[in-house]
Parts: C-alpha cells; structure tokens; sequence
C-alpha cells in the first residue's frame, strides 16, 4: 500500500502492517512486482527505479533511466512473469527521445532493451499468454503490440476511434479496446487479429527498434518479401537488407526506416518501419 512517499506492507490474512517505510527522496507515481512476489519495484520522479525485497521493503538495488523522468506524461509499469521482464512505458516516442520504453530483465534486475513507442501510450494490458503487450495510443489513434519475447513491435492496429483504455478477456483470449464511442473486440495472438472497417493493419519484422551494430531479420519474414531496404530519413536508400543478421556499424547513429517491397504503382510497401541506430 503506498500514500504519499511511505510503502507499507500489509498481511491480508490478520489485516496487520508487517513493515511501514519511506521511499526516499522523489514522488513514488509507480509500483509494480514479480509474480512470484519475491521483489517489487519502485519508480521515483527522479528517473530511477528502486528493486524492493517484497518481505521487508528493504533496498536490493536501484536502475537509473535518464528518460524516465516524469514530464507531464503519465507513464506505466507492465509486468511480465512469462518471460520475467518489466517494461517501464514513458509515452514519448519522439524522434529526439525514440528511447521510450526501458526493458529490465527481473531475474537480475539488468536493462535487456530500449524500445521506441508511442507518442502518447495508455496504460497496456498483457494477452491472456504472458507475452504481447498491447497499449492503446490516442494520439496516434493505433493500437501497439509488443512481443515481450524478442523486444520489439509485433503489430500496430491503426485508423482506430480515439483509442483509451484496454482490457483483457483471459477465458475468451481477447482484447477489449476502448475508444470515444465503441468498444472493439479483438482476439489477443496479434497475427491472427482480424481488420475492422476502416481500421489498416501493419504488421512489422519482429527485428528490435533500437539496435546496436546488428540488425536481425527472421527467414520467415524476409521470404514474404521481394526486397527489403533500410532508409535515410530523407528516403534514401542506405543498406539492402537480407534474412538473418545485417551489419549496421557503418551507419551514422540516427533515425532510420525498414521498407519493404515496392507497390505496383511503385510508392513504398506496407511494411515500413522505424529502425533507430545506436553505439
């Protein structure tokens, strides 16, 4: 139970406070734990996330993230015991901060990934298997899957009704989305998610958003493809790209795009996608 800058830990079976601490300096606005209840995690409006042993609230260790300041934009925890990874969600995904979800591997308590988002993110919902998180972002009027396995975007849903808030169906493996004047229904495996009227479906590779020196494309989905090419920000093409592992050390730093093949009319495909290259 948390108030203010205090965390207390409560034994629900005699309703008795079994520990009473503060938190510190900064405003707590986050708590998230494992499913096993072993640690739980503590975000502050410093930029930091402090791991808690669940038992006695005492410090294990703390995990900085500069962008993980709180600006106005509310963020979220999403937890996942499938594959023991807590993803902390800032809604920005802008070219000057494309670094707007932090990964944290809670086996150690290590940062695995930092994944481009969303501009502005709701709170997400996980699907009824652990793995795909889906979060609804209304300014882009999309609906964001990630694969909680490979860290990275499965499937974005767009040209939905001001999408607000999800929740999932466990029993039925389902999805429901929110938006101004309808709720959509969707079956919660992202592959398999059927179009609603007006709603375009983009699917993207299962390669991570941010990279550092490799680029990985899976065979299955190079082989759906005539061509695939990696592109400058002004539309350049700068690296054709082949199934399995493309070395990108020779690019600069930046904002990249994954296209994929040409339409018959000649504009690019459908799969494109945001690649940002780091060191």
């Amino acid at each position: 139970c948390r108030q203010g800058d205090r965390l207390r830990l409560i034994d629900c079976r005699n309703d008795s406070v079994l520990v009473d601490t503060v938190l510190g300096e900064g405003v707590a606005y986050l708590e998230a734990h494992t499913g096993d209840g072993e640690k739980v995690y503590i975000a502050h409006g410093l930029g930091g996330v402090e791991v808690l042993d669940a038992s006695t609230l005492s410090l294990r260790t703390t995990i900085g993230w500069e962008h993980g300041v709180v600006n106005g934009i509310l963020p979220f925890f999403v937890y996942s015991d499938t594959t023991d990874k807590l993803y902390w969600f800032v809604a920005d995904g802008s070219v000057t901060d494309p670094e707007s979800a932090l990964v944290i591997d809670t086996r150690g308590d290590t940062v695995v990934a930092r994944l481009g988002a969303g501009v502005w993110h709701r709170p997400g919902c996980l699907d009824h298997t652990g793995r795909y998180i889906f979060c609804p972002d209304e300014a882009d009027s999309s609906l964001f899957v990630y694969d909680s396995q490979i860290d990275s975007v499965a499937a974005v849903y767009s040209g939905l009704p001001g999408p607000l808030c999800v929740k999932p169906n466990p029993e039925r493996a389902q999805v429901y989305v929110g938006c101004d004047e309808v709720i959509l229904v969707y079956p919660d495996a992202p592959l398999g998610v059927e179009e609603m009227p007006n709603a375009e479906v983009r699917t993207t590779s299962p390669g991570p958003t941010v990279v550092r020196g490799t680029l990985n494309l899976q065979p299955a989905i190079c082989s759906l493809q005539s061509e695939i090419a990696l592109l400058s920000v002004d539309g350049r093409k700068v690296l054709d790209l082949r199934p399995g592992p493309n070395d990108v050390r020779s690019l600069a730093p930046g904002v990249y795009f994954l296209r994929g093949p040409m339409t018959e009319d000649g504009r690019p495909g459908a799969s494109v996608r945001k690649v940002v290259v780091t060191r």
